[in-house]
């Protein structure tokens, strides 16, 4: 099943479809292989093509999600091109405004890498929005209650070492969890012990570190943008979920058609939300 799409989308698809067949050889084949000749596959037609495992990939860009320092962003010199930070940046800004970060907000960010790891879109993102934006990779709990942090995006990691610690937030108000496999009962959890809630995202190996999926204020759900990603869902439609495949329309480092994840999924009822279960 894929999402009802736009004119727009299909533009962005043909093109996504277009820069796969000129420099991915390991894609081009499989298309031919499927049947297709000249005529571009719509993207309506996306479920008749093969699903692909980037891990068994002949691509150099297999594995695109390590740390990466502010050195080598400000040098030039990462895995990802300027499109993709802007994709993984207006991600995260359409996160951030979902659980209500504005530009008055002062948000405290730590991934353990000084913001070069999963917080990485985090901070653009932020940025971009205008709000104050702090980092530390050690104890945020004290640099929170020190400064006046609003909000704050961490990681499972040190969020649940915030909750040993057995401080609860001060100015915080609320936390973005930057790890994307926090369970729904330890996020319950964690959110008792300290009082205020937390929001959970999802990114995926060899896509995006984070912040393709997100929950909103709702929490009902997972949120993301359509002309960045398209889900698909396939298998069992009687089961508690299907098998998520995912498409990432305008990357361009590496070809990401139909790519297996290791994720299950349900439609929310409500599709005008694109809102998905995980």
């Amino acid at each position: 099943m894929v999402p009802k799409q736009t004119e727009k989308m299909e533009e962005i698809w043909q093109a996504c479809l277009s820069w796969a067949l000129e420099k991915d050889p390991d894609f081009a084949r499989q298309y031919q292989r499927m049947g297709f000749g000249k005529e571009p596959c719509a993207l309506e037609d996306l479920p008749r093509l093969p699903e692909l495992s980037i891990t068994g990939s002949e691509s150099p860009f297999e594995r695109l999600n390590l740390p990466l320092s502010s050195l080598e962003r400000w040098i030039g010199k990462t895995a990802y091109l300027t499109q993709e930070i802007d994709v993984w940046k207006d991600c995260a800004q359409s996160w951030l405004r979902s659980c209500g970060i504005h530009r008055a907000s002062v948000v405290l960010v730590a991934d353990g890498f000084d913001g070069a790891g999963a917080a990485w879109g985090i901070l653009e993102g932020i940025r971009s929005m205008g709000a104050v934006v702090m980092t530390n990779g050690a104890a945020p709990w004290e640099i929170a209650d020190m400064y006046g942090i609003t909000a704050c995006a961490l990681t499972a990691e040190l969020l649940g070492k915030w909750v040993a610690s057995g401080r609860k937030p001060a100015c915080c108000r609320q936390i973005f969890c930057l790890t994307s496999d926090l369970d729904a009962v330890r996020r319950d959890q964690w959110q008792a012990a300290l009082g205020v809630p937390i929001y959970r995202q999802i990114g995926l190996e060899g896509i995006q570190a984070s912040a393709i999926f997100w929950e909103d204020r709702a929490r009902k759900g997972y949120r993301y943008l359509p002309q960045y990603y398209v889900p698909e869902l396939v298998g069992d439609s009687n089961g508690p979920g299907r098998k998520l495949l995912l498409t990432a329309l305008q990357r361009r480092s590496t070809t990401a058609i139909r790519m297996r994840t290791d994720r299950t999924a349900a439609w929310q009822q409500d599709p005008s939300r694109r809102l998905l279960y995980l």
